[in-house]
């Protein structure tokens, strides 16, 4: 005996069946129920097919079929090397994939990334060596030239250790800081020569 009053409520377990795959399953929904007895499904009022999300978008490679798959980085992510990973995951996929089908890159961000640093890098290089010939010329000491030669590597490393230090990374921004931070430790260290 149950330690109340009321009657018992009715419990009953309910199976479902969880979430539909094929077109078959949603062909038979009941969208309505009739006095009779009689239902009305899906399948009587539309036509039912398994197909795309969204048909506001589609993907054409070359001007044939294709699907188009998106990787974007997390912010603060190595572009570069995601994109050295996901080189190496196609190349795994594409061993397994027929003959019929070919995967290929359409856009690769690291590409300008690693042709910005290497013109940076160059820039960095060109402007030490032109500045320490005009340094030279002008001043026509080799002993007043070899401070800014040493300024100069010892302010690029001095940078990367800040940098380091407080969590950035490099980036176009910083890259182009380092160009101009050139140009003004080899300024302080020609106006420091200047008036020793």
């Amino acid at each position: 005996d149950l330690p109340t009053n009321d009657k018992p409520s009715l419990k009953l377990s309910l199976l479902t069946k969880g979430r539909l795959t094929s077109p078959q399953e949603f062909e038979n929904i009941i969208i309505r129920s009739n006095s009779n007895g009689s239902k009305i499904r899906l399948k009587d009022v539309a036509r039912v097919e398994l197909g795309a999300k969204t048909y506001s978008r589609f993907g054409l490679v070359d001007g044939k079929p294709g699907a188009l798959i998106q990787v974007m980085p997390l912010p603060g992510a190595n572009t570069v090397e995601i994109v050295k990973n996901v080189h190496k995951e196609m190349d795994k996929i594409s061993r397994t994939l027929p003959d019929s089908l070919k995967i290929s890159t359409m856009m690769d961000n690291a590409v300008f990334i690693t042709e910005s640093m290497s013109e940076v890098e160059f820039t960095i290089f060109l402007t030490s060596l032109i500045v320490i010939l005009i340094i030279f010329v002008f001043l026509g000491d080799f002993n007043a030239t070899l401070i800014p030669c040493v300024t100069i590597p010892v302010s690029l490393i001095g940078t990367f250790i800040a940098l380091k230090l407080l969590g950035m990374s490099l980036n176009l921004l910083t890259l182009f800081a380092l160009v101009l931070a050139v140009a003004v430790v080899v300024d302080d260290a020609i106006v420091v020569i200047e008036n020793v």
